[in-house]
Formats: structure tokens, C-alpha cells, sequence
């Protein structure tokens, strides 16, 4: 029994590590996505659209809104849609370890990101322990009940805002900053 508990509490602090390095690679992927980015708009002076191609059931539909064109990801397997501008970029992966899998969405221009991730609600806490919350509360998205965390990262103490929507067993994170991030947040749509 006592061989249980420390096997239980081992593959949790496996788990803990996993998610860590994931989340501190996403950082990273992001950050070098937006240094890439940033390095293109300077050399060439246009912004362009791209997506990346992966395997994972996707498609991009153009709509006018208030006269800025705004793109539509949509993503059956993880089951959303989400609205961006049209020129920013963005780049999808997924990764997985046992029965943990972690889908990232990094959308992006110039200096501005933001970023969705879609896991197993278990890993609410250590989400939550990526923030240090200055405010929390409750709101709605598209009929949908969501917490809105605000505060500063963890890892850097850059200000941070960070949206959780739970749909069955699925956590649904959206993090960012600023108006772009609270447009893009408004339309997100669970399928």
C-alpha cells in the first residue's frame, strides 16, 4: 500500500514536469514564432497570412468585420472556432504523453500573441499556478460560462490575462493581452 501511494504521488510529479516543460515550451514557440514574425515584417514591409499545415482537422474562412478582415480558424477534432485578424499568423501543434495531449493555437503579429491551449481539465491547477492572480471573475462567451484570471506570469512577471472555458473533460485557455486579445476571446465558439 505504502508502494501505491509513492507510485500515485511519482506519477504526478511526472505529470507536474510534463506539463511544465510543455507550457515552457509553447513560451518558447511563441516567442521565437513572434521574433520570426517580427524579422519578416521589418525585412519585407508587409504583413502576410499563413498557416501552418497539420494534420489536424482545420479549415480558414475570410469575413469582414468593422472593415478589418478577420480570418476563422476552426478546429473539429478539439471542437472550436476562434476569429482573428486577418494579418496575423498562426501556428497549431499537438503533443501527447500517455493520456495527457496538449493542442497549442499561437496567433500573432508583430509584438502582440495570443495563445489557446485545449487539455484535460485535470490540469487546471497547474494552469492556474502560471499566474499569479491580481482578479478573478466570471463572464460569458458566446453563451458559454468562462473565469477570467488576471495578474502576472509566473515564469517572467509580464501582465497576463488568461480566460479557462471547461467543456465536458476539456479545458479550453486562451492567454493573452490587450484589445486584440479581448476581440479574438469574443469569438471564440465551442462547436
Amino acid at each position: 500500500m505504502v508502494g501505491d501511494v509513492q507510485r500515485a504521488k511519482s506519477n504526478k510529479q511526472w505529470i507536474i514536469v510534463f506539463v511544465i516543460i510543455i507550457l515552457i515550451l509553447l513560451g518558447v514557440g511563441i516567442y521565437s514564432f513572434l521574433k520570426i514574425s517580427n524579422q519578416e515584417a521589418e525585412n519585407s514591409n508587409t504583413s502576410l497570412n499563413s498557416g501552418s499545415s497539420n494534420t489536424l482537422a482545420n479549415q480558414v474562412n475570410s469575413n469582414l468585420i468593422e472593415d478589418v478582415l478577420f480570418e476563422t480558424y476552426i478546429n473539429s477534432d478539439y471542437g472550436f472556432s476562434i476569429e482573428y485578424p486577418a494579418d496575423w499568423q498562426y501556428e497549431a501543434s499537438s503533443t501527447s504523453s500517455g493520456s495527457n495531449e496538449i493542442f497549442s493555437l499561437g496567433l500573432s503579429y508583430n509584438k502582440q500573441a495570443v495563445g489557446l491551449s485545449v487539455m484535460s481539465d485535470e490540469m487546471e491547477g497547474l494552469l492556474r499556478n502560471s499566474i499569479s492572480v491580481e482578479k478573478e471573475s466570471t463572464l460569458e462567451i458566446n453563451g458559454v460560462a468562462a473565469t477570467k484570471l488576471e495578474g502576472s506570469s509566473a515564469k517572467d512577471g509580464s501582465l497576463i490575462n488568461i480566460i479557462i472555458i471547461k467543456k465536458e473533460n476539456k479545458l479550453y485557455s486562451l492567454r493573452g493581452i490587450g484589445s486584440n486579445f479581448n476581440e479574438i476571446v469574443a469569438s471564440f465558439k465551442l462547436l
